[in-house]
């Protein structure tokens, strides 16, 4: 049985001998024909020859002495088969009779794809079992055997362990030319980092596959030596984010933070990932500068971080975009700002004459986004500023806030009126003016009075003034 190399089986062709036995027999000579036997051990010139696809193998032996043809076999080859019988019979004039040996490897297409040969060869005759063993080794032949290079056209790349790329070549001839349909072999140097599998024809291309962290690197390379080699930078895919600096920092609203936020994306290893893109985001109202980013050498990518307008704890969340649920959470305290202006987060409203108004009106201290500025030690002053009746504020109209607060509760108005207004003002800060709100009166008050009174032949006269007045008020014209 002689071994046949088959696609992806150059190991087994490179390190197994074959055994190709040859029975001898002249029967144009002697009475009683002469037992002749060799055996073949097939070699290649190049550890790629399983990528070819073979049908049949052709066998040739002619005598040196005279040249006669007399052996001319084809043997099929299966698909799958690595190995072929070929038990020959041959005229031998004398037992010491040399024949040339040729063979050649065919395609499925018919073409010649490997030579072996002329190979002198003499069997014996001795009845011994050990057989002569000869060396036959097999030379490209097929297409693109005059190809002057091959050039790897896919770069040197990354991949992930476990994911798979498809690397492409092309064989050149000596003055640039691409030969097609030339068959290209491929082979790991660094089989720990990234296999590669070579794939059929036409395209001859290589599977790879990452294997393990590192830098590994891929040949391609022809049946007559020429090849090429790129790299491919292997490693574990993105497992989780860890936030290596910048998290839990406070600023004021709507300021950067003092530092950047530090991330870095690890595989499964605890090892930083490079060339990882990373999208940050917030729905907090602030601004995340850069909102991608692409992962160094260390796995590590920054941002920095403008606060949004709301006062205490804000939120950014850092995602790798290509893996669902690679994710981590960085968060930060909003202060308020300084103290910039006032407002009336409890407005006055509609009060009768002289009765306190309720509920108790409330300005705060506010920075410039409207935050309660708890900090501020602020005194608050109230005063009518649209005044429909003349009226008169009283209470406390001067307190001082608490948390940021200015509460009043004592405040009333001495005069019905519609559409009041008042302002709330202190040192330094921005005054606000109330809602407008309403002042009714008490119940009227009515006094009678005799003016003149007369009496003229038994009937009298009298003269009355009525006094219609609000208790506060003073006197209602009617």
């Amino acid at each position: 049985m002689t071994r046949i190399p088959r696609p992806n089986s150059t190991a087994v062709v490179a390190t197994t001998a074959a055994v190709l036995t040859l029975s001898c027999a002249d029967h144009t000579g002697p009475p009683f024909p002469l037992v002749g036997q060799f055996a073949i051990q097939p070699s290649f010139e190049s550890a790629m020859a399983g990528i070819v696809p073979l049908a049949e193998t052709r066998i040739t032996l002619e005598r040196e002495s005279d040249g006669t043809l007399v052996v001319d076999t084809v043997v099929d080859i299966a698909p799958g088969d690595t190995a072929v019988d070929l038990s020959i019979t041959v005229v031998m004039l004398t037992a010491d009779q040399i024949f040339s040996l040729n063979a050649q490897l065919i395609t499925p297409a018919g073409d010649t794809a490997f030579r072996a040969g002329p190979l002198s060869v003499a069997p014996s005759t001795s009845s011994r079992q050990d057989v002569p063993v000869v060396d036959l080794a097999f030379g490209y032949d097929g297409v693109g055997k005059d190809a002057a290079v091959v050039r790897i056209l896919t770069p040197d790349t990354s991949a992930y362990m476990s994911e798979s790329l498809l690397f492409v070549a092309v064989a050149l001839d000596s003055e640039g030319r691409v030969i097609p349909s030339t068959p290209i072999g491929w082979r790991s140097l660094d089989s720990a980092m990234v296999t590669v599998t070579s794939l059929p024809p036409p395209e001859y291309q290589g599977q790879v596959v990452g294997a393990g962290r590192g830098v590994g690197r891929i040949v391609a390379e022809l049946l007559t030596g020429p090849a090429d080699t790129n790299s491919v930078t292997v490693q574990p895919p993105p497992s989780s984010i860890v936030v290596v600096s910048g998290d839990r920092q406070s600023a004021s609203v709507n300021t950067m933070l003092s530092n950047s936020i530090v991330i870095e994306v690890q595989g499964n290893d605890g090892l930083g990932v490079e060339g990882v893109q990373v999208q940050f985001a917030t729905a907090d109202g602030g601004f995340l500068a850069p909102d991608l980013a692409i992962t160094d050498a260390m796995g590590r990518a920054s941002f920095r971080w403008t606060l949004g307008a709301g006062v205490g704890t804000q939120s950014a969340t850092v995602q790798v975009l290509t893996f669902t649920g690679v994710e981590a959470t960085v968060t930060s305290t909003a202060n308020p700002g300084s103290p910039t202006q006032l407002a009336f987060t409890v407005q006055p409203g509609n009060t009768t004459v002289g009765a306190a108004i309720a509920p108790a009106v409330q300005v705060a201290v506010q920075d410039a986004a409207g935050n309660t500025v708890t900090t501020a030690t602020h005194t608050v002053t109230l005063g009518i500023v649209n005044n429909p009746a003349g009226g008169a504020l009283s209470g406390t109209v001067a307190v001082a806030t608490v948390s940021g607060v200015a509460s009043f509760a004592d405040l009333s108005i001495d005069r019905p009126g519609i559409g009041y207004t008042v302002e709330a003002s202190a040192a330094g800060l921005t005054p606000d003016v109330s809602a407008a709100f309403d002042v009714t009166g008490g119940l009227p008050v009515v006094s009678f009075g005799v003016v003149d009174q007369t009496v003229d032949e038994g009937v009298g006269t009298a003269t009355v003034s009525v006094d219609l007045s609000h208790a506060s008020s003073g006197p209602v014209t009617v």
